[in-house]
């Protein structure tokens, strides 16, 4: 994978919140640029969006964003705030991504304290979306045959 040239992050804040989520989803985004020698993404953040499955001005931005080419790389800080009450928000965002090939990375959600997860448990996951050749289906960073097929 080559090094984004235009990254950004979307970051949200579920209704009711503590105090401070934006900020330190804004120190991990940083952060996970900085461990990528990348350079700071370009921020969209919503807060207190997404309840009643209408996505907030932040992410229709982005769509937008994604949709002109004006990014190649986004960081998703919460993609379960995106999807808790709509699904269909964060596939929508993955879609336009798997459209302009735009790579999509998810950062973990802040580790809670105590003991540290077992073995085998990734502690963020990498995909890149592209489309796929001949259809519009959505294709996130498929690592071999599916299960059942010879992988043709």
């Amino acid at each position: 994978m080559t090094q984004p040239r235009r990254p950004a992050a979307y970051l949200c804040a579920a209704p009711g919140s503590p105090p401070g989520t934006l900020a330190g989803e804004r120190r991990a985004v940083a952060e996970a640029a900085r461990q990528r020698g990348w350079l700071q993404p370009a921020i969209y953040a919503d807060a207190g969006h997404g309840r009643d499955g209408r996505p907030g001005p932040a992410l229709v931005e982005l769509e937008a964003a994604v949709s002109a080419g004006r990014h190649d790389a986004v960081l998703l800080a919460s993609p379960a705030v995106i999807s808790g009450s709509s699904p269909v928000l964060l596939m929508r965002l993955l879609h336009r991504c798997t459209q302009g090939g735009v790579t999509v990375e998810l950062l973990p959600n802040p580790a809670p304290r105590g003991p540290r997860p077992g073995p085998g448990h990734d502690a963020q996951e990498r995909r890149t979306c592209r489309p796929t050749s001949g259809r519009r289906a959505l294709q996130v960073g498929q690592r071999g045959p599916r299960p059942g097929t010879s992988g043709q």
